[in-house]
């Protein structure tokens, strides 16, 4: 957790160094919204099987509250996901995982010109886990366990046009996915 902290504060840091050789342009005026919609791989290390490859959909929205705030834009907002993961072999019988999450996120954003946007920041929510094992002599058990969520958000944006955009973000937090792909739309 440590590595990813200082991975977020090098990004931050080399951004805010290097922000001066990017022409950063006005920043998304108050009241701007952002839906993106995301994909990515979420991976569940089992005793016997090895890595076990899930998905790992979400859904955030961003609302822009400050926008100059150190030339850049802050925005709140709230995120809503889940993932599965099946197949992970144990010695009494085959695992999956679902999880289901919802929190809320702000992030601090840059526009560095063509449409290209960097940011940084922090999600907190709550989260249910399940664990559903099927063992070997047919008997099922699986139990709930909610989780408090916590975790650094580092991503960009590219808006191909005023509105449409593709997005990048990778997240320290347990339950979503590392590294997330997806599309934005911004009005």
């Amino acid at each position: 957790m440590k590595r990813i902290y200082s991975l977020l504060l090098a990004v931050v840091v080399s951004a805010s160094l290097t922000a001066p050789a990017f022409a950063i342009e006005d920043q998304d005026p108050k009241g701007t919204s952002v839906v993106s919609a995301f994909v990515g791989p979420k991976f569940v290390l089992g005793i016997y099987s090895g890595l076990n490859f899930g998905v790992s959909p979400n859904l955030t929205y961003d609302y822009v509250l400050f926008d100059s705030l150190w030339k850049g834009h802050l925005t709140v907002g709230g995120t809503v996901g889940g993932h599965i993961v099946g197949g992970i072999h144990m010695e009494s019988g085959v695992q999956t995982q679902t999880s289901f999450w919802f929190g809320t996120r702000e992030l601090y954003g840059l526009n560095l010109g063509s449409g290209f946007e960097v940011h940084a920041g922090f999600m907190e929510g709550l989260g249910w886990l399940t664990n559903r094992v099927v063992h070997t002599d047919g008997t099922i058990t699986g139990k709930p366990s909610f989780k408090f969520l916590f975790g650094a958000i580092v991503g960009a944006r590219y808006y191909f046009s005023p509105n449409f955009g593709v997005s990048l973000e990778l997240h320290s937090a347990s339950l979503p996915s590392w590294l997330n792909i997806g599309i934005s739309y911004k009005f």
